[in-house]
């Protein structure tokens, strides 16, 4: 697998999980990727991703790409995101002090 592919993979993956809890705009801070193995083609790939912590500006994400079949830790990504607590990730302005919840308004 691609490091920029597996790059790509942590940003948008941690972004779906930090929006399951808080439906705000956010932006990348940092992001740190370890590239521990190699995954080839055929390889199953497992992604995972967790917030680690959430605070009130700032959400902390961690990554994992294994291989499905070993178990195999591939890639792990740290990702820092600030958020942007004054507008729904659809650009809807929230009353101060609100967040959204993370199902889309209908």
């Amino acid at each position: 697998m691609q490091g920029s592919f597996s790059a790509s993979l942590v940003d948008v993956i941690s972004t779906y999980a930090l929006l399951t809890l808080r439906n705000v705009r956010n932006v990348s801070v940092d992001m740190n990727m370890s590239y521990v193995d190699k995954a080839v083609l055929g390889d199953t790939v497992l992604v995972e991703a967790t917030t680690t912590k959430l605070g009130g500006s700032t959400a902390f994400l961690t990554v994992d790409i294994r291989n499905k079949k070993t178990g195999k830790l591939l890639v792990k990504g740290l990702h820092t995101k600030h958020l942007l607590n004054n507008m729904d990730y659809l650009g809807n302005k929230l009353e101060s002090g609100a967040t959204s919840a993370a199902s889309p308004k209908a």
